[in-house]
């Protein structure tokens, strides 16, 4: 999650947990150090942050500004396909319920509805999920291997 919020410009990530809010900010210095800010920690959740969150219970709520020049925002789908297509996000995506706001002069304009990465329509070569090992300084390590070749035109 942080790498996407560092790639696309800054933002912060806001959690209610057991009763508990907790706040990062994230964003890069000058130099283009990663920085963050915590806001000394966790402290009691107060009604006026579930209302601003729009929780009832749990959760976390996202907030990410875009302001990479590297990263060509044209309309608000693109932004939603970045999203959904960020290979930091993808696992975070199968487990979590995410959605996207577009909000302008605060108010909110669009909702994307859940937001997933689709897999493209491809041709398993190896796998799926072969397993096998190598060894690094004496010591094994396993994984498990896919590998599609995309289809691109039937």
């Amino acid at each position: 999650m942080k790498q996407a919020i560092y790639g696309l410009g800054h933002g912060w990530i806001e959690t209610i947990h057991a009763g508990q809010f907790s706040r990062i900010d994230l964003f890069r210095s000058e130099n283009g150090d990663y920085l963050y800010e915590d806001w000394g920690g966790d402290r009691l959740a107060e009604v006026i942050d579930y209302s601003r969150l729009g929780i009832a219970d749990s959760g976390t709520q996202v907030t990410i500004v875009i302001e990479n020049t590297h990263v060509p925002i044209s309309h608000y789908r693109s932004v939603v396909l970045a999203v959904a297509n960020n290979i930091y996000l993808r696992d975070m995506l199968t487990r979590r319920n995410v959605e996207l706001l577009h909000v302008q002069q605060g108010k909110e304009t669009e909702r994307s509805g859940q937001v997933l990465f689709e897999e493209p329509p491809a041709t398993v070569l190896l796998g799926p999920d072969q397993t096998g090992s190598f060894v690094y300084q004496q010591e094994e390590y396993p994984f498990a291997l896919t590998l599609s070749a995309p289809r691109m035109w039937n």
